[in-house]
């Protein structure tokens, strides 16, 4: 395992452990085996590298109908991910395609997908993956929200910004 990996599993491993605390708790609170009925996850981690494990594994974990809160395809956050002349355009638009998928192949837990962030930045900004550049005209990632949504009526013009 990378020095990425070992982190990030640590990083899986206390989430895991805080939501079956906070679950415990609940519980003895409640007196009850009440449980949370839906749980939001970020899993900007997970979809950005086009993997799955982390979000299962809390899936699992967690129980309950599970909502991708603040997902989607990141076109740039500083040097992790940069946007060299347009390409993390590209890649946050399969990015996006990736997190369907994964939000699709889990449909018995992963009920919505709220995709974030609908504007984004100028080319200066830290921290940007807007599905429409910063004067509103829609990006690749648009186009494939849009064909998942209207098929073949879909009928945008991109920005290459």
């Amino acid at each position: 395992m990378d020095g990425a990996a070992s982190v990030n599993g640590r990083v899986l491993k206390k989430a895991t452990a805080w939501g079956k605390r906070f679950l415990a708790e609940l519980r003895h609170q409640k007196g009850t085996k009440y449980s949370p009925k839906i749980w939001g996850l970020h899993n900007y981690s997970d979809v950005n590298r086009y993997q799955s494990w982390r979000t299962k594994e809390l899936s699992r974990a967690l129980g309950g109908q599970i909502w991708l809160t603040e997902t989607g395809g990141i076109v740039q956050f500083g040097g992790a991910f940069p946007n060299r002349h347009g390409s993390g355009l590209t890649r946050a638009a399969k990015v996006i395609k990736y997190t369907f998928s994964l939000a699709f192949s889990q449909a018995a837990r992963i009920r919505r997908l709220y995709l974030y962030d609908w504007t984004g930045g100028v080319n200066a900004t830290r921290f940007d993956a807007g599905l429409t550049d910063s004067r509103h005209r829609p990006r690749v990632g648009y186009v494939v929200v849009c064909r998942r949504l209207h098929g073949t009526k879909c009928n945008v013009r991109v920005s290459s910004r």
